[in-house]
């Protein structure tokens, strides 16, 4: 029987591009394993929120990412990035396993910033050999259990499974272009970058740059939404995150002396670092010693 789905079907409150059931397998609301069988289509476009994996064991049909139709077939992969749209439709013979993990995690994890989809320009479909076929099965399947047993350690060992999953599909078939911000085309961002680069450990308020680019506050956040799809005061924050990752990671400095460096108050960092990434800052250090 074929099982069609305009409503988004939803996991804490996060829409899920690809069909789920009562017997998806969940860690810590932070990685999930789903097994897909059978008919599904999805014809009203559904906006990710997870990073998503699927391998197709078997199957026809299509998925279409953004504006993108990727065919279903044996041996293939499909990669659906957080912001991506698409429709879907699976064939009743359809054999597939879905592994999803939160951005935040998947971001910690391979230590990639957030950035607008249209920018980064991934490839989302991969025909793979029979041999990295079995490579990424097994590390999905890997998953699943250690999701199922829920043994002690076990989220170290199911994040060390997911980065070796993420390092076969970007070593052996990803090819993701990076967004850079060198490739904004408008001048007035550009320079708002370039006094956000020179500035942003002292000074994080919109106005202080419009006023030193002579615009309206305003005016250069639609400049940005139009160029970077952020808010100027988001830019800013960015540089900010991004900067702070760095150190938590690839420094010694403690998080107290990091909060010097920055020039933010050790209990304002450390909110602020959880609104912004979803982790405190030593949670951030620990998950990314782990997915090491």
């Amino acid at each position: 029987m074929q099982r069609v789905s305009n409503n988004v079907n939803r996991i804490n409150g996060l829409s899920v591009f690809f069909p789920i059931d009562d017997r998806i397998k969940a860690y810590d609301s932070k990685i999930y394993y789903n097994r897909i069988e059978g008919e599904f289509r999805v014809s009203k476009p559904r906006k990710a929120k997870y990073f998503s994996i699927v391998l197709f064991e078997k199957g026809s049909g299509y998925v279409q990412i953004d504006d993108t139709i990727h065919t279903i077939q044996k041996n293939k992969v499909i990669v659906v990035f957080p912001g991506q749209v698409g429709i879907c439709f699976m064939s009743e013979d359809t054999l597939a396993h879905h592994l999803m993990v939160r951005e935040e995690v998947y971001e910690a994890i391979t230590c990639i910033t957030t950035v607008p989809v249209r920018k980064t320009r991934p490839i989302s479909s991969f025909d793979i050999t029979n041999e990295f076929f079995e490579l990424l099965r097994t590390e999905l399947l890997a998953i699943q259990r250690l999701i199922e047993l829920r043994v002690k350690g076990g989220e170290e060992l199911i994040f060390s499974r997911f980065r070796t999953a993420y390092l076969i599909l970007k070593t052996k078939c990803m090819n993701i272009r990076t967004y850079s911000y060198s490739e904004v085309k408008n001048p007035i961002v550009t320079k708002f970058i370039e006094l956000i680069e020179n500035n942003y450990k002292t000074e994080r308020r919109v106005e202080f740059y419009a006023e030193a680019l002579r615009i309206q506050s305003s005016y250069l956040t639609v400049l940005c939404q139009s160029s970077l799809e952020i808010s100027a005061k988001q830019v800013i924050k960015n540089r900010l995150i991004q900067e702070a990752k760095r150190l938590l990671v690839g420094s010694d400095l403690t998080i107290k002396e990091i909060t010097y460096e920055l020039q933010i108050g050790a209990a304002h960092f450390s909110n602020f670092f959880k609104i912004e990434t979803g982790f405190l800052p030593k949670e951030f250090i620990k998950l990314r010693a782990k997915g090491l």
